[in-house]
């Protein structure tokens, strides 16, 4: 066998070996790991349906969606309720998303982070196929979170469990959520 047939044979393997992991880094960058991503659809009021599906959320009236999240954003669940205590529910979304701000960071902030953040965004949820409208958009929470759900009885009060086993209660402060001792 000659030298140049051997050295073939050996970088053949050792380029696919290198395609191999660059792959597999880029996947495990991609999206975050060790999430439970849910699916789903509910039925809400007027033939309106909630489609939660591959980490995308739609509203769906009929057979067409008339909104959707941004692309950009992987939703790993949603939670439909009256957070606000205005009457009408809210639609809260856990979602995942690159950089811990949006286009509107902290003056100490020079440049936003491209590591994938959880946060969790509140929208209106509108009669009809009126356009949702953001509430509010939080920051990356500072910790994360592996189950959520509203108080039973009280649709205002937002439990989270977060990785570490510790349970957290949030309510809406006038603009925001806001963590509160639970007693």
């Amino acid at each position: 066998m000659t030298k140049k047939r051997l050295l073939v044979l050996i970088a053949i393997p050792a380029a696919a070996a290198v395609i191999v992991a660059a792959v597999c880094i880029f996947h495990a960058a991609a999206y975050p790991s060790g999430v439970t991503w849910r699916s789903f659809s509910q039925e809400l009021s007027g033939g309106r349906r909630l489609v939660l599906s591959k980490k995308a959320l739609r509203l769906v009236s009929g057979e067409e969606s008339y909104w959707q999240t941004d692309e950009a954003w992987l939703i790993e669940d949603v939670l439909v309720t009256d957070i606000n205590r205005d009457g009408a529910d809210e639609l809260l979304l856990l979602l995942w998303k690159r950089g811990r701000y949006g286009k509107h960071k902290p003056s100490w902030v020079e440049e936003d982070e491209d590591e994938w953040s959880q946060h969790i965004f509140i929208y209106s949820l509108p009669e009809g196929t009126e356009t949702p409208k953001q509430l509010w958009c939080a920051s990356d929470i500072g910790r994360l979170v592996k189950h959520w759900e509203p108080a039973e009885g009280r649709p205002w009060l937002l439990i989270l469990d977060d990785d570490k086993g510790e349970r957290t209660w949030w309510i809406w402060d006038s603009w925001g959520l806001k963590s509160v001792e639970q007693k």
